[in-house]
């Protein structure tokens, strides 16, 4: 198993793991019906395959596959692992001896740990990202709630007081029941929920360090902070550490880093301005809009405006949902709960998010007041939600004519449906809408304003966060080296690697006193180096991101060639030093870490072992 491909966001993990599976009393019946194209069969080459993804080259061009029977039976299972390079789960390691692994109680730590980082790099960020889009629906909702909302006493505007006013009324609303608002409620809750699971497993994370410090015997590490720890400065001056050979250190650079700032402020202004100019117009259209467009026309009380036309900025839209009607105290309470999350996500989140960014990339702290920092800024980031917003109008202008219509057939029982084509015959303009009721969105072009400062805004948000959490992961390796074993950075993205290249410049600097200790006096051999974000341009692509995987798997491709080619030499000096094996042969991978020493083992020992994996 390739362990790039598998554990993306662990770098140098594994680079190779050799899992052994004992069965016994098995029983298999597999009938297929199979259908091949000799023809094209004489084509086929076969050849070496060093990763999962590479497995669809070796596939016969099959012309028809069906499964007719399938059976699978057995009694027992055993698992034995051997891993080659370097293993950093406690459960990998256990499987290098091995031993079966069973499920007991011995166990359960390493399994821990694994499920931890798995939450820690994957799950609790995509549990986010879902639970913030899920606010959709939300939107959808008050934005229906205003497009529809429509109550018109036509005895008034058409100044004829001698009618009742109830012989001539308009009322049109949209009220959500009880299924649509669990939904958002429950959605809203679990947000939260994982925001705490979060706080807790990053508190725990940390009660673990500091076990594992007064286990290894680092008493002082265990009770304060290392000087480094302490420091305050802010993340736009900071400078990465270690030196190249040449001399140079890496730093953010102050004039991009102004720039940026600029761009957040002019975004800000953006999103604050837009907000209040208007955003979009619903029109009514059908007999009804008809209906009110004659109104609108002669009445002498409106001065031109039109009762079927209603243009709503941001806050306008959110001011709407007060005039929804309500008949009882559970409708009372959902509309409070749309306003509330509607608020949260177009006002509040994003002014926010705002303070937020600027005070973790301006403001002097230290590493932990960074980390909270960090942390704050993307719960701020999952609850700012106008680009669900704006796309939710764009789904609303896109639908809401299909289910206007949809819901004006099932209310009437499909009696205005039934009348189109009468309709259509009588009336003489052929672009006017044949329908019983109808509503259309417009975007105002002022909307661009809100459009702009909001993709100014989520740009500006990930270059930021990557940029701070590059920053962070240093300064923690600047502070623990030597002390702990978690302080290499995780493997980067990468786009990330791009925006950290481009926002970031080599700066001459004297050579600076060794880092990570808590008194004075550092071990000697800490001193200097090369840090892990000196070199960014000619860092090794197996420890960042594989350039050929974006098209494999969208192109169902095979990428061997060149990829393939260094990835099988990876996987010949893993084994080579597994086996301890000495090699002459200098190859591309031979100075990657995680592969350790090179050697080259005899190629019948080599063969035999590769097909046992």
């Amino acid at each position: 198993i390739n362990a790039y491909d598998l554990f993306e966001g662990y770098p140098e993990m594994i680079n190779e793991l050799d899992v052994k599976l004992s069965v016994s009393d098995v029983f298999i019946m597999l009938q297929l019906l199979l259908e091949v194209d000799l023809v094209k069969l004489m084509d086929v080459r076969f050849r070496s395959f060093s990763t999962l993804r590479e497995i669809p080259c070796l596939l016969i061009p099959v012309e028809k596959l069906e499964p007719l029977a399938f059976n699978f039976n057995l009694s027992a299972v055993e698992i034995q692992g051997g891993c080659a390079g370097t293993c950093d789960f406690p459960l990998l390691t256990y499987l290098e001896d091995s031993s079966p692994f069973v499920n007991n109680e011995e166990n359960q730590e390493e399994i821990s740990k694994l499920v931890t980082d798995f939450v820690d790099y994957w799950t609790a960020f995509v549990l986010d990202m879902l639970g913030k889009w899920s606010f959709l629906d939300v939107f959808v909702i008050v934005i229906t709630l205003a497009a529809l909302r429509s109550y018109v006493v036509g005895a008034f505007y058409a100044n004829v007081a001698f009618i009742d006013d109830e012989v001539f009324i308009t009322d049109v609303n949209v009220t959500p029941e009880s299924g649509l608002v669990l939904l958002c409620f429950v959605a809203a809750l679990s947000l939260v929920v994982n925001h705490i699971v979060m706080f807790y497993h990053d508190r725990v994370e940390e009660s673990n360090q500091r076990s594992e410090d007064r286990a290894n015997g680092n008493h002082e590490i265990a009770k304060r902070l290392p000087r480094r720890a302490t420091v305050k400065y802010p993340i736009w001056k900071h400078e990465f550490s270690g030196s190249s050979k040449s001399g140079f250190t890496r730093v953010v650079d102050p004039i991009k880093a102004k720039i940026m700032m600029g761009v957040v402020g002019f975004a800000f202004l953006l999103i604050v301005i837009g907000i209040w100019l208007p955003l979009i117009t619903f029109e009514l259209r059908g007999l009804l809009g008809l209906l009110l467009e004659v109104v609108s026309t002669d009445s002498p009380r409106l001065n031109g405006e039109m009762l079927n036309r209603k243009t709503y900025s941001v806050i306008e839209m959110g001011a709407a949902l007060a005039e929804s009607p309500t008949t009882n105290g559970f409708e009372v309470v959902s509309l409070t709960f749309f306003k509330i999350l509607y608020a949260i996500a177009t006002y509040i989140g994003p002014i926010i998010l705002f303070i937020m960014m600027t005070v973790l990339f301006l403001v002097p702290v230290n590493l932990n007041t960074g980390k909270s920092l960090f942390f704050w800024t993307k719960i701020a980031s999952y609850w700012s939600g106008l680009e669900i917003f704006l796309v939710a109008m764009v789904l609303t202008i896109m639908e809401i004519s299909i289910v206007t219509q949809f819901i004006t057939d099932f209310i009437t029982n499909d009696v205005c449906s039934q009348i189109v084509g009468a309709l259509e015959v009588l009336v003489e303009e052929p672009d006017l809408d044949a329908f019983c009721f109808n509503a259309v969105g417009i975007l105002q072009p002022t909307s661009v304003l809100l459009f702009v400062g909001v993709a100014l805004e989520l740009t500006c948000f990930y270059i930021i966060t990557v940029i701070a959490h590059a920053v962070l992961a240093d300064r923690y390796y600047d502070a623990y080296k030597g002390l702990r074993s978690d302080v290499k950075p995780h493997r980067m993205l990468r786009l990330d690697r791009f925006i950290l290249t481009h926002f970031t410049t080599l700066k001459r600097t004297a050579q600076r006193p060794s880092r990570g200790a808590v008194d004075p006096s550092a071990p000697p051999e800490l001193a200097g180096g090369v840090g892990p974000f000196t070199d960014l341009d000619n860092q090794d692509d197996n420890e960042l991101i594989d350039h050929e995987d974006m098209w494999c798997a969208p192109c169902n491709r095979c990428c061997a060639n060149e990829k393939g080619q260094r990835t099988a030499e990876a996987r010949i000096d893993a084994w080579q030093s597994r086996f301890a094996v000495a090699s002459n042969v200098h190859r591309r991978e031979s100075g990657n870490p995680a592969f350790g020493a090179s050697g080259g083992p005899p190629a019948a020992r080599f063969r035999s072992n590769s097909i046992d994996v």
